[in-house]
């Protein structure tokens, strides 16, 4: 699953180079991180979906 997940990283960071701003790569990564850490502070949750 690592794999799945390097290469959608890859994808996305490739599709949104332009982007503008606000919801670029780093908008998702900001927003990723921050799920996980609310699954981790709230101990549940499916982490596959988070």
């Amino acid at each position: 699953m690592l794999s799945i997940v390097h290469n959608t990283i890859a994808f996305v960071k490739e599709t949104l180079a332009d982007a503008e701003g606000g919801h670029n790569w780093y908008h998702i990564d900001r927003v990723w991180k921050m799920a996980l850490h609310i699954l981790k502070k709230e101990g549940k949750g499916d982490r596959l979906t988070i």
